[in-house]
């Protein structure tokens, strides 16, 4: 301390004694469990807020997206299929299943054409495995005159073939001649969707009285409606599968 005066020494050691309380009140403070330093409560919080995070993003975390798929339908598919083939490519799915036969039913064998339940039966016994189902029956049943109870039953069939954990698209009807059939039938796959986890149900009915997408016949579908058709399924499944 050369060149330091008798005062400035003095004053300096009376700074150290102050410095040296502050550090041990700091230090008692610390042992005897009072307000953890602020440092301390923000790192704490800050790990809370991870681990809800965490939790969060985990529950949320988007299913691992299906490569492989299977479709039954009736003639509604049966005539999109090129469009759909051609839809569903740019997203790396493949088609391990494609049933669509003129007239099915969902559950019913007519005019020796199999079922939907029993399509759906084949393509699983066939041991495909498809990662996702996408199903678009219910036009043949409304125009069978098939009530609620009695679809209802049929779609339960069917979903049985299905693996539980399977993710399932279904695709409703419309029906021109018959709306109000076409509804209800809307309202049991909706139904059947809400007690079955991960199965949706693609609004095709709201499309019904778009111009250009029906035929004459109030069923099938236009050159138009079969790109429509088409690009309601690829785009459930972008949104499902994100």
């Amino acid at each position: 301390m050369s060149g330091m005066g008798p005062r400035q020494f003095t004053a300096c050691l009376a700074a150290l004694g102050l410095l040296a309380a502050a550090c041990a009140a700091d230090a008692d403070a610390g042992v005897g469990g009072t307000e953890p330093p602020t440092g301390s409560t923000v790192a704490t919080t800050h790990l809370a807020e991870l681990g809800a995070v965490t939790d969060t993003s985990v529950a949320g975390v988007p299913d691992p997206r299906p490569t492989t798929i299977a479709i039954v339908g009736d003639s509604l598919t049966l005539s999109a299929e090129e469009q759909i083939r051609v839809a569903l490519e740019p997203t790396g799915a493949r088609i391990v299943g494609f049933d669509a036969v003129e007239g099915r039913r969902t559950g019913k064998r007519v005019d020796g054409k199999t079922s939907g339940a029993e399509a759906v039966a084949e393509i699983a016994a066939a041991g495909a495995a498809p990662e996702l189902w996408i199903v678009a029956l219910g036009t043949n049943d409304v125009g069978g005159q098939e009530d609620a109870a009695q679809f209802r039953t049929h779609v339960d069939e069917l979903l049985a073939a299905i693996p539980a954990d399977a993710p399932v698209i279904w695709v409703d009807a419309w029906v021109k001649s018959r709306i109000d059939g076409a509804r209800a039938l809307a309202d049991v796959l909706r139904q059947v969707s809400t007690g079955r986890p991960g199965m949706t149900v693609i609004d095709w009915f709201q499309f019904g009285d778009d111009p250009g997408i029906i035929r004459g016949d109030g069923v099938h579908l236009t050159d138009t409606g079969k790109l429509k058709f088409a690009e309601q399924l690829v785009k459930e499944y972008q949104a499902r599968f994100p």
